[in-house]
Order: structure tokens, then sequence, then C-alpha cells
């Protein structure tokens, strides 16, 4: 939640003596890591993990995720036009690989010929 709301600082009420998150971004938001790998041919690969959240909860519970594999050069600034709908995403760019779980790949059952 820290990373998708941009928490900054704990504050101290003076009066209550409870402690409060500040946020950078309290309302309805995303944030989205890229990681990309690129082997001795130039070819490339991007993993991009996209979160967000509506409205001012900061219940980790409520935290949307999907992922997004790219095979080619990207830029998280393409997803500036995301308005938490999936399908405009995907319509957006569609020779993206997208689903909303990522599991580990299990290497001794693997199927890679589909």
């Amino acid at each position: 939640m820290s990373y998708v709301r941009g928490a900054w600082a704990d504050q101290k009420d003076i009066d209550s003596g409870e402690i409060a998150t500040q946020y950078l971004r309290p309302s309805t938001t995303w944030s989205a890591l890229g990681l990309s790998y690129e082997n001795a041919l130039n070819q490339r690969v991007v993993l991009v993990h996209l979160f967000w959240i509506r409205g001012n909860s900061t219940a980790t519970t409520d935290v949307k995720h999907h992922y997004l594999i790219f095979e080619r050069p990207f830029d998280l600034r393409e997803l500036e036009d995301f308005d938490l709908d999936i399908r405009k995403l995907k319509q957006g760019l569609p020779d993206v690989f997208a689903r909303d779980e990522f599991r580990p790949t299990q290497s001794d059952s693997a199927d890679c010929s589909a």
C-alpha cells in the first residue's frame, strides 16, 4: 500500500496520540513497476506489474493487480491513459501479453509449445 499511495511520513496527532500515515496520492490512483531483460542479441522482454486502488482506502486487500509482458522496448509512459479500465488498456496495447494473475513457472511440467 505504501508504494501505491506514496506514503512519505507518519505523523502523530498531538491530542489523541494516534499515528497517521501521510500519502502523496490519497484518492483513486495507480502505480506500475517495470523490469527489463535484454540478451546479447538485443532481444528484450519487459515485465510490468500494475497496481491500482479506488477511493481513499488504505486496505491492502483493496489493491488490484494486473501483469503485462512486452516482447519489445517499453516505457511506463505508455500507461499514462490507463483509467483503471483493463479492457481499454488491452485494446490500446494489442501486442502485450496481459493477465490478472501471475503464477511462477514450473519448469519440470511446463509445456512451452503452446
